[in-house]
């Protein structure tokens, strides 16, 4: 096909040479080659994407079971936030247990119990912390506890 094109550009490029009008053969064969051509590539894009998403398909529902098995086993092993680790982290940072909870987005109470050692933090309570800690070291300042995050 592109070897058709070629020698139709190439007879075409003679005749613009030479001053002559270019036969319709011509242009007709170029401009149904490159439709043809077009055709091609479109239907190997199509068979390309298609493929794609089938191997997308069969690897999400061959790992879903493999993924929340994985994401059990990480929180499982997470290491458990010790409450001098929360406190330590809170004075590095000179906030206080309010500031801390304004900035995560959580009650101050959430941050007393976990820092007194009452019962076992969830992990979307971890998060919050976790992110609400990196936002007071990116912004190096004390927050007032009117301050909330959305």
């Amino acid at each position: 096909m592109l070897e058709r094109i070629r020698g139709l550009e190439a007879e075409k490029l003679e005749y613009i040479a030479d001053g002559l009008a270019i036969p319709s053969r011509i242009t007709y064969g170029l401009m149904g080659a490159k439709v043809e051509l077009e055709e091609a590539r479109l239907y190997g894009h199509r068979e390309h994407v298609r493929e794609i998403e089938e191997a997308r398909k069969e690897a999400e529902a061959r790992d879903i079971g493999e993924r929340v098995g994985a994401e059990l086993e990480r929180v499982r092993n997470a290491p458990k936030l010790e409450p001098e680790d929360l406190r330590a982290a809170r004075a590095e940072l000179g906030v206080t247990q309010a500031q801390l909870a304004a900035a995560a987005g959580i009650d101050s109470k959430t941050i007393s119990a976990i820092e007194n050692g009452k019962g076992e933090p969830r992990p979307g309570t971890m998060y919050y912390i976790s992110r609400g800690l990196e936002f007071i070291r990116e912004h190096r300042g004390p927050m007032s506890t009117e301050t909330r995050l959305g």
